[in-house]
C-alpha cells in the first residue's frame, strides 16, 4: 500500500470511534455472566469514590451529633439515589450489547466508510 495512501487513511481515522467500536467489541466478546460481575465490581468502586467526594463537601465529623447523623443520611440517601440511577442506565446499556457478529459487521463497515 502506498505510504501516502496509509497517512490519508490513518488521518481519516477517528480516534474516539476506533476506541469505542472496541470497546463494543471487547464486551460484545465477553459472556454476560462476567460483564455482570465488572458491573457490580464497578458500582462498589464508584460508590466508594463518591462517598469520599460528598464526604468532603458534607461534613459528617462534626462536635454536633445530631447534624453529623443527618449529613451521613443525607449522603447515604444521594448515593443510594445515584446508583439506582446510574446502574439501571448501565444495565440497559449492557443488555443493548447483545448483538449477532453480523451487527458488529455492521458497525465495522460504518465506520469503514467514514
Amino acid at each position: 500500500m502506498n505510504r501516502l495512501l496509509k497517512e490519508e487513511i490513518l488521518n481519516e481515522l477517528n480516534p474516539h470511534k476506533v476506541s469505542t467500536s472496541f470497546a463494543f467489541y471487547v464486551l460484545g466478546k465477553l459472556p454476560t455472566e462476567k460483564i455482570e460481575n465488572y458491573l457490580m465490581d464497578y458500582k462498589h468502586h464508584f460508590l466508594e469514590i463518591i462517598r469520599k467526594k460528598m464526604e468532603e463537601e458534607i461534613p459528617i465529623d462534626t462536635n454536633d451529633e445530631y447534624m453529623n447523623d443527618f449529613n451521613k443520611n443525607k449522603v447515604a440517601s444521594s448515593i443510594q439515589q445515584l446508583s439506582d440511577r446510574s446502574m439501571m442506565d448501565l444495565e440497559s446499556w449492557v443488555n443493548q450489547l447483545k448483538i449477532s457478529k453480523d451487527d458488529w459487521k455492521e458497525v465495522f463497515d460504518e465506520i469503514e466508510q467514514l
